[in-house]
């Protein structure tokens, strides 16, 4: 991946402590392989610091990052020093609308992806919000949430991507 490209891998669903159990995950595996890493935190309970390895962190707290924060993401993505961008949403986001500002964050020099963890309450109690994450993730995860796809999708499993 050339120097001047950035990853940025969003996290929606809305199993909260799975989010951020495969966020720590997958922090330490790219800060193992020396990537640094921006994580900008919208979920609903703020990822455990003493969990983190030694990576810069912004909280974005107010309202859900597919709304009312995109206007602070956008900013924090785009003068980031880091190689890779790790977003975590809120349960609230909306998978569109999520979709949408990824959309809009698209540049030659980004790779985007986004993550869906899709849980068997969400697809019994909201069958609609189901099927929008499985029409809008780029990675769908089931129970047991395994983070292997991703980080294949990372470059840091056995499937790399040359893409930017």
């Amino acid at each position: 991946m050339p120097p001047s490209c950035t990853t940025l891998l969003a996290l929606c669903g809305v199993p909260v402590r799975a989010k951020i159990a495969l966020a720590i995950t997958l922090l330490h595996a790219l800060h193992a392989a020396g990537r640094q890493v921006l994580l900008l935190d919208n979920g609903d309970v703020p990822v455990p610091l003493a969990e983190l390895p030694p990576i810069t962190r912004v909280r974005l707290t107010g309202g859900c990052v597919c709304c009312t924060l995109a206007g602070r993401l956008i900013p924090q993505l785009a003068h980031t020093s880091s190689d890779t961008a790790l977003l975590i949403s809120s349960a609230r986001a909306e998978p569109a609308m999520l979709a949408h500002l990824l959309g809009t964050l698209q540049h030659p020099q980004r790779r985007i992806a986004s993550v869906a963890l899709l849980d068997p309450a969400t697809c019994t109690r909201h069958p609609h919000l189901a099927d929008q994450y499985q029409l809008y993730a780029d990675l769908l995860l089931l129970p047991p949430y395994a983070p292997e796809p991703v980080l294949a999708w990372l470059g840091l499993g056995t499937v790399t991507s040359d893409r930017c």
